[in-house]
């Protein structure tokens, strides 16, 4: 039987998760436990951060056997001859659907390229409308005039981002900019004309302007055409792209913002579902989604684009040392004016004030350490620029309704 080379086997299938003995306490043989085969693009972080949530579901909840297939398709086939008993695949294009359904194997998806009613199993994703929202309102609460999107209209993810987005913007009672191209699906069929596309809107869009991209390359894309032509990011052009990608936000500078998504969430929900399927269950009616995942404001977007100057030096400054204790005269003396006069102007300008931009940004930061960490309350609260864990609690229900704690939950369901 056709086997692969002993160091594709081992580098595959030594798993660190979800791999325990076929043997009872006494001796008897049991019957194996289940094998699973990940079918991820392990090349992107979105990929591996999904491998990642399965393999906790395995190791807390169910005795699987892990393997993945690195998207190969040999690979693939020769798991199928040995034998598996279910697939969660990142099915990201008619192929892979094809080569999952033939199995005859319980199967869950978790790739939104091809939109979910095409996909004749239960798929679990990320929110990509909230996504899209939250990239938007970032660039939105930078005081950007305009919004611009660059997408991919033939993938589903890239529709429902830009749907997001262009909520934000008409909320906001701001334009949303589009390559005409995007508009129709399959104008741009090459990386090359699509970096092209991107150069001509680019020399065409109105400054300053915030851009959001469908993804991290088209991010990338975005900041070296700017630089090309000589625009400055952030200053001109403020760019946030999705996924967070750290191959790509870091392989271009400015370093690229973008939106860090749920995979392990994402990833725990793909085996919950695939283990109810496996005992017999009924497959979810509609698709699951995660939520929109967290900004990761990196200097690809550090820029407020106001007019007045004291006020967007108070927002730098704030924005740049929110974490540590810091007041408003501190805030007032940076900015260069008097603290009556600079409340007055964030009234007038922001319809808010020092204080309340200071909590929002505090609150901000510990809800991303609430999601994303397992520091204690204390440690994140010190982190945040609170001066206790119970000033952090009371601002969160004053500001949002909610604690820290169910702050935490949402990213550990």
């Amino acid at each position: 039987m056709e086997k692969p080379s002993p160091q594709v086997e081992t580098e595959v299938d030594a798993f660190p998760y979800g791999f325990f003995g076929f043997y009872a306490q006494d001796g008897s043989v049991q019957r194996p436990p289940p094998r699973i085969v990940v079918s991820a693009d392990l090349n992107s972080d979105f990929g591996r951060g999904v491998l990642l949530g399965v393999a906790d579901y395995a190791s807390h909840q169910e005795r699987w056997r892990l393997v993945s297939d690195r998207l190969n398709p040999d690979y693939f086939a020769y798991l199928m001859r040995t034998g598996v008993d279910g697939i969660i695949v990142q099915a990201a294009d008619p192929l892979l659907i094809r080569r999952a359904l033939k199995t005859g194997v319980p199967v869950v998806n978790f790739s939104t390229r091809i939109a979910p009613t095409e996909i004749p199993f239960p798929t679990v994703g990320p929110d990509n409308r909230a996504a899209g929202r939250l990239a938007a309102q970032h660039l939105v609460d930078l005081h950007q005039p305009r919004l611009a999107f660059i997408g991919i209209p033939r993938h589903y993810y890239s529709r429902e981002r830009r749907a997001g987005v262009a909520t934000v913007a008409r909320d906001a009672g701001i334009p949303l900019l589009e390559p005409p191209e995007t508009r129709v699906p399959g104008r741009v069929s090459t990386q090359e004309e699509g970096r092209r596309m991107i150069r001509r809107f680019l020399s065409r869009l109105p400054l300053p302007c915030g851009v959001v991209t469908c993804n991290d390359a088209v991010g990338c894309d975005t900041v070296e055409a700017a630089s090309a032509l000589g625009l400055r990011v952030p200053d001109d052009i403020a760019v946030v792209g999705m996924d967070d990608n750290a191959t790509e936000c870091f392989s271009v500078w400015p370093n690229l913002t973008s939106i860090q998504l749920p995979t392990r969430a994402i990833g725990r929900e793909a085996a919950r579902i695939l283990h109810r399927l496996l005992r017999g269950g009924r497959a979810p009616r509609a698709p699951i989604w995660m939520g929109g995942g967290e900004l990761v404001a990196r200097a690809s977007s550090n820029h407020i684009a106001l007019s007045d100057p004291w006020v967007a030096r108070a927002l730098r400054h704030m924005r740049d040392h929110h974490t540590r204790a810091l007041s408003v005269p501190e805030i007032a003396r940076v900015a260069g004016i008097s603290r009556r006069a600079l409340e007055q102007r964030f009234s007038q300008l922001l319809n808010s004030s020092p204080a309340r931009e200071l909590r929002k940004l505090r609150l901000s930061h510990a809800r991303h350490l609430l999601r994303t960490t397992s520091l204690g309350m204390d440690l994140v609260a010190e982190r945040s620029g609170f001066s206790s864990a119970r000033q952090m609690s009371e601002t969160f229900r004053e500001q949002t309704g909610s604690t820290p704690s169910s702050q935490r939950q949402m990213a550990n369901p």
